[in-house]
């Protein structure tokens, strides 16, 4: 009976919120970028069908709490919840299934966030890099530049036009040597592949500064390839460094965090604190529909709760508080005001506090 009454408010829970923020989000940069680039209209569906997941995502933590007080509400506008307490059921009791699905749709929440949004906003923002590249004149390259540290100081500069897996086209290579300026070079190579262990350039020229008799010369050295023993970066490690953090995975968060503090970074960077913040939000994101069942249950039992109109106002009013508080421990998380995970457990155990005093007084009434 309970997992019943759920059912049909969670989804339309879900997708009301889904509706409100692609219409709001989605449509408007889609149509914003399609009517700037004067892109055909089919490129509409695919704008808005690659970026559409991401919300769907967020908006199952939103339709889970909206469906939960619409449901509970509604068994408590008929008087169910008192007839099942007067049966001595406890309020525990008659949450457990909803914690079940809690627990499911946070499940889901995090394949989502995982599996599913990364993939599609990685085939949002290539379509997009292709077609502001080209009408800038650059065909379908991609201009992308790598700056690389060693021990806090940056050692190499990478920078390619086209990147297709493990090959660059039109590469630009800078190393700067922190002891010996004549050490320092540039490559300019028609393509750079990687073979597993190392990256080979092709059709290259070399610039280095030579001290002459005269003073310092430039050397100049051609070659049809080349290999660079101390550049060995591997292309994934590449690839991650381009894309915002939290369309990364938490392993690829955890790795690109590993490869910086081995290059040299400091725990309180703020490059540092910013992955590391977007990691633990990463984990705790999933748990935000699970809280929010924990705390939606004992807001809906409440005399007149049962009115549709007020659990939708109580549900944006909470959504609205939840995600200031989130944006706020986000930005403090980053500065380094609160630890990483702390800001971004705080909003979920704020929540979570909240919903076990709500129940535990509403228990006792």
């Amino acid at each position: 009976m309970v997992l019943g009454e759920l059912r049909g408010p969670l989804l339309f829970g879900v997708g009301l919120f889904s509706l409100l923020t692609i219409g709001t989000v989605v449509l408007q940069e889609a149509l914003k970028f399609i009517i700037r680039y004067k892109l055909p209209p089919e490129t509409f569906a695919f704008l808005v069908g690659y970026s559409a997941p991401q919300f769907i995502v967020l908006a199952i933590p939103m339709g889970a709490l909206l469906g939960t007080l619409l449901a509970i509400g509604r068994l408590n506008g008929d008087r169910e919840i008192v007839a099942l307490r007067a049966c001595g059921v406890s309020l525990y009791r008659v949450l457990a299934p909803y914690f079940i699905v809690g627990i499911l749709l946070s499940g889901l929440t995090f394949l989502g966030n995982e599996v599913i949004v990364p993939r599609c906003n990685e085939k949002v923002n290539d379509f997009k890099n292709s077609v502001v590249t080209g009408a800038q004149g650059l065909g379908n390259q991609r201009r992308m530049s790598w700056p690389i540290y060693r021990d806090r100081e940056l050692r190499f500069v990478l920078v390619a036009d086209e990147v297709q897996g493990t090959v660059l086209t039109d590469v630009l290579l800078l190393y700067f040597d922190p002891l010996d300026k004549y050490k320092n070079f540039m490559v300019e190579a028609e393509q750079a592949e990687w073979d597993g262990n190392r990256w080979t350039f092709f059709r290259l020229r070399q610039v280095k500064l030579h001290r002459g008799e005269s003073g310092d010369e430039q050397l100049i050295l051609e070659a049809e390839e080349a290999t660079f023993p101390d550049f060995n970066i591997v292309p994934d490690s590449l690839r991650r460094r381009l894309l915002d953090p939290f369309d990364l995975t938490i392993s690829q968060l955890a790795a690109l965090i590993r490869e910086k503090l081995e290059s040299g970074f400091l725990p309180n960077d703020m490059e540092i604190l910013d992955f590391r913040t977007a990691l633990h939000f990463k984990i705790s994101i999933p748990f935000t529909p699970l809280v929010f069942i924990i705390l939606a249950v004992p807001l809906a039992i409440i005399p007149q709760r049962s009115s549709r109109a007020i659990g939708m106002g109580l549900a944006l009013l909470i959504v609205l508080v939840y995600y200031s508080m989130f944006v706020v421990c986000q930005r403090f998380g980053t500065a380094g005001v609160l630890p990483p995970v702390v800001a971004a457990w705080l909003p979920n155990a704020v929540v979570l506090a909240v919903g076990l005093v709500s129940m535990r007084l509403r228990e006792n009434t």
